[in-house]
């Protein structure tokens, strides 16, 4: 059968062999659909990694934002001290 593939090419040697299995009446898989299945396995899990790249950079955005805002304010109450003592920036630079 080997010798048969190779002499006469996967076209014509396919198809033949799956008639015979098909009048066997024997359950089987052939190459075609295994390599079909593990092809959906790889896109399914490139979309699942590029899915989960996608949240952790968001959630790392998020978490930088919140640090960034959350440091912006800091010198916002110092500068309100400072108004509230009289001393303006112009007394801090001189």
């Amino acid at each position: 059968m080997l010798a048969a593939l190779c002499f006469f090419g996967a076209g014509v040697a396919i198809p033949s062999l799956n008639e015979k299995l098909d009048a066997a009446g024997l359950p089987y898989g052939s190459y075609l659909q295994n390599m079909g299945r593990q092809l959906f396995y790889m896109v399914a899990a490139s979309y699942i990694t590029i899915y989960l790249a996608i949240i952790f950079l968001l959630i790392a955005d998020t978490m930088i934002g919140v640090q960034f805002l959350t440091g912006q304010r800091k010198p916002g109450h110092r500068d309100r001290s400072l108004e509230e003592i009289q001393c303006f920036r112009t007394y801090i630079s001189a």
